[in-house]
């Protein structure tokens, strides 16, 4: 099932990429509000979908497959605590981020924001915009866009089955989760300290604090001690697809979605984006 997935459906249009977001996303979900979209670069290669911790500071790569034993955990976790440290430390000069880092998960997503290693994914809940970050810097490879069911993924998670769910589906955010089901609190603790008995990656919603998450309607999952913890799930195919950006078409992609109102501006609010459009408009019209 592994294999089938990473095959991925490949179109080269807006049209195509609409389509088949259409008949991937019935074949995981009833609804299209339930899905999420995550952008990546074909030379991730082995590393698809394995957030940017275990990338860099996790074992061999042959290893990524693997759950993390005792000693990994409490060596990953004292370097993981050391950059959360760190960073907190640094950013308190911030005053405007001081709200934020009195709160773990927030100084967390602030984390992933900013750079910094974390056990986080970064997904969407625009298909355009996933599909903008793909075709952004047009690159010489075929690009990919995974298409997630959140509700399914946490079905399937040991969050669900540690805190006893009732049927329904559900999004767990920290903000809102405790008031709703019993010692689910606790539970999402276990995963922000990386604890050996969590597993399977969840997906969360955060609080949109930041201007550039709200435009990038951004959400996240957060991986436990499997560090290929959605595609060695072996139930991926009821909530997990892929879909394949051939690359010779990633220029045209990236000018309709111009046409669309999708640019570097509504994706990087202020002047950041404003400078990108300048300068990605200017080289188009000198054919640089």
């Amino acid at each position: 099932m592994y294999k089938d997935i990473l095959e991925g459906i490949r179109i080269n249009s807006i049209e195509g990429f609409i389509n088949t977001i259409r008949d991937l996303g019935n074949s995981i979900s009833d609804t299209p509000d339930n899905l999420w979209f995550r952008a990546e670069n074909e030379a991730y290669g082995h590393s698809q979908l394995i957030p940017s911790f275990y990338r860099d500071f996790s074992r061999k790569q042959e290893d990524w497959f693997l759950e993390l034993d005792q000693e990994a955990c409490n060596n990953l976790n004292l370097i993981e605590g050391n950059l959360k440290s760190k960073f907190k430390t640094s950013s308190s000069t911030y005053h405007s981020m001081n709200n934020f880092l009195d709160n773990d998960w927030e100084m967390y997503f602030l984390m992933q924001h900013y750079g910094i290693s974390t056990r986080l994914l970064d997904w969407t809940k625009s298909a355009l915009i996933a599909l903008y970050f793909c075709v952004e810097k047009e690159p010489q490879t075929d690009g990919t866009i995974w298409l997630l069911n959140p509700y399914e993924l946490n079905r399937y998670s040991d969050l669900y089955e540690g805190i006893q769910a009732q049927t329904h589906q559900y999004i767990y955010t920290p903000q809102t989760a405790e008031k709703e089901l019993q010692n689910v609190n606790n539970e999402l603790t276990k995963y922000l300290n990386l604890d050996l008995d969590k597993k399977s990656p969840i997906a969360i919603m955060p609080t949109w604090f930041d201007a550039r998450m709200k435009s990038q309607k951004s959400c996240f999952t957060i991986f436990g001690s499997h560090i290929n913890g959605l595609l060695a799930n072996k139930n991926c195919n009821k909530f997990l697809q892929k879909i394949v950006i051939e690359k010779y078409s990633m220029t045209i992609i990236k000018n309709e979605l111009a046409w669309l109102g999708i640019t570097n501006e509504s994706i990087y609010p202020g002047l950041d984006g404003i400078g990108k459009d300048i300068m990605s408009e200017t080289k188009r019209i000198l054919c640089i």
